[in-house]
């Protein structure tokens, strides 16, 4: 048992001492005056901490994320960001400094462009360009919204398809689990659709899946096969945990809420032999990764800012922003070398000062023993 730093309690959200538990998996332990024991499951193998433990920390480039819009009109319960129906943007102007400012302050590569969502805003292009005329690469995280009913919206990632990403939001292709995490209005056909219009404009194109811990495991190998076969160029799953952070959705945990287990359904799934869950050095307790070339499976850590490679594909699963989080590596400037978040603040409840257990990791024993 390892001391883990401050955790919450997922039923009050009272703030608590955390320990690490090893036996066939990682898991977080606490013990609330009022609920008891909670122990919430981290890694499905502690195969995987060993591995994040011992992988160098390299530099690695960065990429700055700008939040350009708090508007968005689905509101999704899972969202990281304090997004509203309606408001007022800031100055389109006002949005390009901030931008330019952060990617120079971190000496970013890439400039990835969130919300809200960014396709409100009827100057998001002109937004675009203007920071592209200084940072080589753009990523435009979004889900899509519109793309069906607005052409336009395709001809404008067509012109910027040599640097231009989108990180496009495809959660599930089963109307429940859509619905939970999304919206009724959000379907498996608007998905697809969505999908091959991105992927038709020729940008580059991830798909990103928030996973639902009560899902199938197939689900898992659905949505990686799917992205493959419809031209993505890689997918990022981002599985829910659900620790008190946000009252309006269930308690989530289990193998489908850890980021090895999922990473290794994907790979199966896309025919990988064995497959070796790699830890990406920069947030190892954070996010692993691969990158399939062909037959060949190997690491690609720059892979939020170099363009994708013609005929790869990109598997990465990652923390998510409504996770647990407690090795995340948010205000840790040691480790933190290409995530940077500038513009709307994010809603605090997100982010409770509790990142003791971040900097507690690297001094942890053998995760190999009990």
């Amino acid at each position: 048992m390892t001391d883990a730093g401050k955790c919450f309690c997922p039923q009050c959200q009272a703030l608590l001492d955390g320990r690490l538990l090893i036996d066939d998996h990682v898991w977080l332990s606490r013990r609330c005056p009022r609920h008891g024991e909670v122990r919430t499951m981290l890694y499905h193998s502690p195969g995987y901490l060993a591995k994040a433990l011992q992988v160098p920390r390299t530099a690695s480039k960065r990429c700055v994320i700008v939040e350009v819009t708090a508007r968005c009109d689905v509101g999704c319960d899972t969202c990281s960001a304090s997004s509203i129906f309606g408001g007022v943007d800031d100055d389109k102007a006002v949005v390009v400094k901030r931008a330019l400012d952060a990617a120079t302050a971190a000496s970013a590569d890439a400039v990835a462009i969130s919300g809200g969502e960014p396709l409100m805003r009827s100057d998001l292009w002109e937004i675009v360009d203007a920071i592209h005329a200084v940072v080589p690469k753009i990523v435009l995280i979004t889900s899509g919204r519109a793309m069906e009913n607005d052409p336009n919206i395709a001809r404008q990632m067509a012109a910027r398809a040599s640097w231009l990403e989108i990180y496009l939001q495809f959660d599930s292709l089963r109307q429940p689990v859509l619905k939970k995490l999304r919206s009724p209005l959000v379907t498996p056909e608007l998905r697809r659709t969505r999908l091959a219009i991105a992927v038709g404009s020729g940008a580059a194109v991830t798909t990103v899946c928030v996973v639902c811990p009560d899902g199938e495991p197939e689900d898992i190998g659905e949505l990686a096969t799917v992205a493959r076969s419809a031209g993505a160029v890689g997918i990022t799953f981002q599985p829910l945990r659900q620790l008190g952070r946000h009252p309006t959705l269930d308690a989530c945990d289990g193998a489908l809420a850890t980021i090895d287990y999922i990473q290794n359904l994907a790979l199966t799934a896309l025919g990988v032999s064995n497959p070796a869950v790699s830890p990406l050095p920069q947030q190892p307790f954070d996010i692993a990764i691969a990158n399939l070339s062909g037959d060949e499976l190997s690491a690609d850590l720059n892979f939020f800012v170099e363009h994708p490679r013609a005929g790869s594909f990109r598997v990465v699963t990652s923390s998510y922003w409504d996770a647990t989080n407690y090795f995340s590596s948010l205000n840790l400037p040691s480790v933190c070398y290409f995530y940077s978040s500038v513009g709307h603040a994010l809603n605090a409840r997100y982010f409770p000062q509790s990142l003791a257990l971040s900097r507690r990791m690297a001094h942890a024993p053998d995760a190999s023993a009990a």
